[in-house]
């Protein structure tokens, strides 16, 4: 080990110049670009509350797809177009351990929800 001039262990620096040029040879994580929206503001919302939604029936234990909850963006897109039907959005799941208790998950859209709605 290399001592200083003082006889404590030398520091190793590096320049700022080397930080930089490794910075730059780094690649952006592919899985980052799935997330990226190209649509409107609307449906990338509904993709992120619809994989919250099903992100959340999964760890309460509830039968939900592996590949729906891993749906990229694109995907969604293609399966429910920029302007989501909500009808078409809804999720409807069984409990694991006791298949007669359902849940279903209803998308209302951007206007208030009154509870009359919901009956």
């Amino acid at each position: 080990m290399e001592k200083g001039d003082n006889g404590a262990p030398a520091m190793a620096t590096t320049s700022m110049m080397e930080v930089e040029v490794e910075e730059e040879e780094e690649e952006v994580n592919p899985c980052l670009s799935m997330m990226t929206d190209r649509g409107s503001v609307e449906s990338h919302r509904y993709y992120l509350a619809r994989r919250t939604l099903l992100e959340m029936l999964w760890d309460r234990g509830y039968a939900v797809s592996v590949t729906d909850i891993d749906m990229s963006l694109a995907d969604f897109h293609r399966t429910f177009s920029q302007t989501p039907d909500l009808d078409r959005l809804r999720i409807s799941s069984t409990f694991l351990k006791d298949p007669s208790k359902k849940i279903l998950g209803i998308f209302y859209g951007v206007n208030q929800v009154k509870l009359k709605d919901m009956t």
